[in-house]
């Protein structure tokens, strides 16, 4: 429970972050394996009924912020690492 309190925490704690990015973030905790998904920013804006032009803002957000990393692109999706110290 403790590594859910500190993930917990620090999206909280952060006050740039919109509801969106939240969802988002969240979306791909859920659909992590040892902290990495494959998932096209089309499929999550689907899942989500969020915009795509508006998950990409996210994620370009959550980039930023050092939440997650772009680290491969597969046709049309991309590899998203989390950051373990984040979470």
């Amino acid at each position: 429970m403790k590594f859910f309190t500190k993930a917990l925490e620090n999206i909280l704690l952060c006050k740039e972050l919109t509801g969106t990015d939240l969802r988002v973030f969240l979306a791909l905790v859920y659909f992590s394996k040892k902290n990495e998904v494959c998932i096209s920013q089309k499929n999550l804006g689907e899942y989500l009924s969020i915009a795509r032009p508006d998950v990409t803002k996210s994620i370009t957000k959550l980039a930023n912020l050092n939440y997650l990393t772009i680290i491969d692109h597969i046709g049309n999706q991309n590899i998203y690492m989390l950051n373990p110290d984040i979470l």
